[in-house]
């Protein structure tokens, strides 16, 4: 069955920009003791809403209910999000995903995240109906860290995240600031502002040994 999210790419050349902190920043693993898995530079996204494992039937009604709600959208001028902290979550305390957040979230962007949402809910999978229920998180994973064996990861975090952040109350998981100047080439990137032109259906699929995404259908954002 296809696995299905809603998400909007960074352009090429964010993408390439980015793609480029990998290869001056190899030391990181050692630095930090864990495995460093950095995200491909053609994957980084952001994700509106993560939908799970679908029949094909329910991808095309999917698709035509994304279509319908897209239909009332008005939006009043550009919708963008501009990222420019950097954070790291942790699971039970050992940091798993290395993201970047924007510091005040496009108030436009929240209402139609929230409106998809809700109009789509009967669609979402069942084993991902408990991640759609959490409060939205903005957030481009950069990274992904595995311990080494039995040895938890030392990151160079700053301080803990305030206590209104949607992490701090999931029982699990807990986020952190991350001093971005530890990212060699980082902060000439940030703040990043993503220009939110284009939303897509996107199917995420094994191939050989990785994950790869493939835009089932684009709905454009621009001049509604």
């Amino acid at each position: 069955m296809p696995r299905l999210f809603l998400g909007s790419f960074l352009s090429s050349e964010q993408q390439a920009a980015f793609g480029f902190l990998k290869h001056v920043n190899g030391g990181l693993g050692n630095e930090w003791h864990c495995q460093v898995r950095w995200v491909a530079a053609e994957k980084l996204h952001l994700t509106w809403l993560f939908v799970g494992h679908l029949q094909e039937q329910a991808g095309l009604d999917l698709k035509e209910a994304i279509g319908q709600l897209m239909k009332g959208i008005h939006l009043s001028g550009e919708l963008s999000l501009s990222f420019d902290r950097l954070e790291a979550w942790s699971v039970r305390g050992s940091p798993r995903h290395v993201v970047l957040v924007p510091g005040q979230p496009d108030e436009q962007f929240v209402a139609l995240a929230e409106h998809l949402r809700r109009g789509l809910t009967r669609f979402i999978a069942e084993d991902s109906k408990k991640q759609a229920s959490h409060p939205l998180v903005p957030h481009i994973t950069l990274m992904r860290l595995s311990p080494h064996g039995h040895e938890r990861a030392s990151l160079p975090l700053t301080f803990a995240v305030e206590s209104d952040h949607p992490l701090q109350h999931r029982r699990k998981m807990e986020a952190d600031h991350l001093d971005f100047r530890q990212i060699k080439g980082l902060p000439e990137l940030l703040p990043l502002k993503q220009k939110l032109d284009v939303l897509s259906l996107i199917e995420s699929y094994s191939q050989a040994d990785s994950h790869r995404y493939r835009i089932l259908k684009d709905f454009p954002l621009v001049g509604r």
